[in-house]
């Protein structure tokens, strides 16, 4: 198993040796940085720092005599920057040149202007103190250039071997400008790495190699769907499915597609006349009260109280799915012999997961277009009186099964996958594939039919609605791979153990930080929420509501605000009844129900079988979600995280500044020795940004990271 995003991790041996070497400010002194930066337009062309014959010697174009503008130097590169962009996905950079003459800018624009021709930049101090040698660019040949184009093991073995002072980077050209201001004349070259240029392309013009064929009852050769619904076949499931599919997409690709599929699970509601009947068995009836609007679920009587079924015309159909037909419409951006690979994205399968996203035993989706799976779902209705105050046996549990098919989002052993030569287990309930989320069919053929928008944004869409579904607890990021696109979880995390965190002093004279800064970024939705939640009694579950909101730390002089509700006097009671409409009410509100797709017989439907042909789509609001996913055993019996905002980097960030240093990543961990304890007790800093600036006098490194939570300890 694989994972596109780094997890927690120690920073390298090897970085914190070098740092540490520079608090002798003797030492440091020696220092100086150069950089070389090399075209592979034709022959190629280098540019470079540091050397007299570099800035005045022979070559093209040299101190040239001849020219209008004689006795002008050669081209310069006068700064350089890399910013790991999109928590670290990308790598942007942006080499700024300063040309003397005319002629210099013109072939200067010829070399670093042209969008699609690779550049090697190499850059690094000119002495490593903790390895004790002299360091400088290696041969920007056609061996290197491709040696270290996005090889991760080739760069941390040169990085590793020169003690962080050297670095590199393969990328694209990818735009840029020039201007001319009196007799200056400067270029700014645009250049990226890991994948841009693949996922700006659009599915504009994207060519379907079988023509559309006309909706077919025939979906099982020699089987009518009639005959699979006669034969109690789940297959069926995937029929309904397939002729429900808009025309253009009923092709033999993506039919071959949905075959892989598993009928019992990843085709939700599609089964229309089941769906009719179930709707007509749990509705008030219109005309003459035909249908009393009674119906058992969970083991209790519920009376419809309105003509509005609590069955949900959503169809859904598993991520898994949604990938497969997509795929199906890959892209192809040449065509002929030595064309590169059709685009596709790999996400696993069940057997063979390969994307794993974060979780939580008592997992469930906050927004009706996202369906969640989960056996051991939290159970709403334990908050009702209706069901708590005579559950039957085996009912009323702490929590409720709403899996299909066998289909259980969250994994209930323990995960190990390999990244290179890191292994890493999340615990058992912490992860689940992200195939095993159901996204609703509307949304599914809306990014199908999007050609033209870049595919990345139309994925981009796709996932920021199931991120939202879970209160954004889903960091989703798109990369690039090899021509495969890989969908990641920033927010999934290793547990912290194991890992040794590495402590930077803020201050003092062990400290190489050239500045740092400590910031409590927090928004305005998040400073309301803390105030309701810390000033005022609202009766909020939640277990950290007299304490601070990144530690236990608790406030022993202001007092909490009552809150005026309106309460029942003493001497009146709840009736029975009462209870019971409130109950469907809530059901109503909280609950849509969905068909399980493993029952097949709409003839066997009724009103008081609900628990054998019906699942609960569980759609409570963000505020039960963070209550749930943040109590661990306190919330009626189901296990949370039993952390403060698990998964998610908390609104802290401390960032610093150091004498450039190669080989910071994005996930590394550190502590900082100077903050308030809990920062250093609970959790760690996690690195997330990190930007080298490099220029004719120094070259420094800007590393930023956010808070992440371990445990409330």
């Amino acid at each position: 198993m694989a994972v596109g995003f780094p997890w927690y991790k120690s920073i390298d041996d090897y970085i914190i040796k070098e740092l540490e070497a520079r608090v002798d400010p003797i030492k440091v002194s020696r220092l100086v940085p150069w950089i070389t930066a090399t075209s592979n337009l034709g022959g190629q062309f280098t540019l470079s720092s540091g050397k007299y014959d570099s800035i005045f010697g022979g070559g093209s174009p040299s101190y040239d005599t001849t020219s209008e503008m004689k006795y002008r130097p050669n081209p310069i590169i006068t700064d350089f920057s890399v910013d790991f962009a999109s928590r670290g996905t990308l790598r942007m950079a942006t080499l700024k040149i300063k040309c003397f003459t005319p002629e210099q800018l013109t072939e200067m624009q010829k070399y670093f202007m042209e969008p699609g021709i690779s550049i090697m930049v190499q850059w690094g101090w000119n002495y490593s103190i903790s390895k004790g040698k002299s360091i400088g660019p290696v041969a920007a040949d056609a061996g290197n250039v491709n040696k270290y184009n996005r090889n991760p093991d080739a760069l941390y073995e040169i990085r590793s071997s020169n003690g962080g002072c050297y670095d590199n980077l393969v990328g694209i050209i990818t735009g840029g400008e020039s201007d001319i201001s009196g007799e200056e004349f400067n270029i700014s070259c645009k250049i990226t790495t890991m994948g841009e240029i693949l996922m700006n392309h659009s599915q504009e013009g994207v060519q379907v190699d079988t023509v559309a064929e006309k909706p077919s009852p025939y979906v099982v050769p020699g089987k009518t769907i009639t005959q699979q619904e006669e034969a109690k076949d789940p297959a069926v499931n995937a029929s309904y499915f397939f002729n429900q599919l808009p025309a253009e997409f009923r092709t033999s690709p993506v039919f071959e597609a949905v075959s892989k599929g598993n009928p019992k699970g990843d085709f939700i509601n599609f089964n229309e006349s089941a769906l009719d009947e179930a709707k007509f068995e749990t509705t008030k009836g219109m005309f003459n009260n035909t249908f009393s609007g009674d119906m058992v679920w969970q083991g209790k009587q519920m009376t419809a109280t309105d003509s509005e079924s609590p069955i949900t015309s959503k169809k859904y159909l598993s991520f898994y799915m949604f990938i497969e037909i997509l795929n199906q419409m890959r892209v192809k951006f040449e065509t002929g012999e030595g064309a590169p690979a059709d685009f596709k994205m790999d996400i696993g399968t069940r057997e063979a997961p390969k994307i794993f996203i974060s979780s939580f035993s008592g997992i469930f989706s906050t927004d009706e277009r996202i369906f969640i799976p989960n056996k051991k779902s939290y159970n709403f209705l334990n908050n009702e009186p209706y069901y708590v105050a005579s559950a039957p046996a085996g009912k009323g549990a702490a929590t409720i099964d709403t899996s299909v098919g066998g289909i259980s989002f969250p994994r209930e052993g323990a995960q190990t996958y390999t990244k290179g030569n890191e292994s890493v287990t999340i615990a058992a309930g912490t992860c689940g594939w992200i195939g095993d989320i159901f996204i609703d069919m509307e949304l599914a053929v809306q990014a199908w039919r999007d050609v033209t928008r870049p595919i990345k944004d139309v994925l981009d869409g796709v996932l920021g609605v199931m991120s939202e579904a879970v209160d954004g607890m889903w960091g989703f990021q798109i990369i690039e791979n090899g021509g495969t696109l890989v969908i990641t979880d920033a927010n999934l995390r290793n547990p912290s153990g194991g890992s040794s965190i590495v402590e930077f002093n803020m201050i003092g004279t062990k400290s190489f930080f050239l500045d740092c800064n400590f910031n409590l970024t927090i928004s305005k939705e998040m400073s309301s929420k803390v105030y309701m939640e810390k000033a005022t009694d609202g009766k909020v579950s939640n277990p950290n509501e007299l304490t601070g909101l990144f530690s236990n730390q608790k406030d022993n002089i202001l007092k909490k605000l009552n809150v005026k509700t309106e309460t029942a006097k003493p001497d009146q009671t709840i009736e029975a009844d009462d209870t019971k409409d409130n109950a469907w009410k809530d059901l109503r509100r909280n609950v849509k129900i969905i068909m399980n797709p493993e029952f097949i017989d709409k003839d066997q439907i009724e009103e008081n079988n609900v628990d054998a042909w019906g699942r609960a789509g569980m759609y409570l609001n963000k505020k039960v979600f963070t209550d749930v996913r943040k109590a661990g055993t306190n919330m009626n019996g189901v296990t949370g995280t039993g952390e403060a905002y698990t998964g998610r980097p908390l609104d802290v960030e401390f960032s610093f500044t150091v004498l450039g240093m190669s080989g910071f990543k994005v996930g590394h961990l550190y502590r900082i020795i100077g903050l308030p304890p809990q920062y250093n007790k609970r959790g760690a800093f996690q690195v997330e940004e990190i930007t080298h600036k490099v220029d004719s006098k120094q070259w420094v490194t800007e590393v930023s990271g956010r808070f992440r939570p371990f445990y409330k300890g």
